[in-house]
């Protein structure tokens, strides 16, 4: 649920782990490589679209900026790119907007089909686990259980049976790995 303090646990949490090993900590939406929220998935020709549309309205340095931001936080998943678009650092009113835009392409707000915002959670986690380094801890902030919950809940009337399913790909993904789940109510 959200204000039960799972950001405050989670910073204690990687306070205690990092005395063992480094830790890399995904706070909630934030350039998270799991999550969907405030996550904005384009084609190929749309992410043209938009840096076209972005480097009009930039100065030559800030657009280099701008550019690399994007660059260094978005992931390709099949031909689509994936661009947290609420943590891409702006210099101007105009170029916030620009970004903002990005929220009609956002896959975390009901407007995607349940199976294809399924498919692209799942494809997330896959590419996550390809990278993944075992001498490293990982903590996810809500993005493997209250975010994909409260938005599948919120937008799309599925069966508890198709919700189980779910789960039980995400947990099928997850047995690869070495793993818990740390609940906060």
């Amino acid at each position: 649920a959200p204000a039960v303090g799972k950001s405050f646990y989670s910073r204690r949490l990687k306070g205690k782990l990092e005395d063992k090993k480094e830790v890399i900590y995904y706070k909630e939406e934030y350039k998270n490589p799991i999550d969907l929220l405030r996550q904005a998935v384009l084609t190929q020709t749309e992410y043209a679209n938009f840096l076209h549309q972005l480097r009009s309205i930039c100065t030559d340095e800030s657009f280099k900026m701008i550019e690399r931001d994007i660059k260094d936080s978005s992931t390709s998943i099949d031909n689509m790119i994936v661009i947290p678009f609420m943590h891409i650092k702006t210099y101007s009113e105009e170029q916030r907007m620009c970004l903002d835009s990005l929220y009609e392409k956002e896959m975390d707000d009901g407007k995607s089909l349940y199976n294809d915002y399924c498919e692209m959670f799942i494809k997330r986690t896959q590419k996550f686990l390809e990278q993944y380094e075992p001498e490293k801890d990982y903590i996810f902030e809500g993005a493997i259980l209250h975010n994909p919950l409260f938005s599948i809940l919120g937008f799309y009337n599925v069966s508890d049976r198709e919700l189980i399913n779910f789960y039980k790909e995400i947990e099928t993904l997850l047995s690869l790995v070495e793993y818990e789940f740390h609940v906060v109510c």
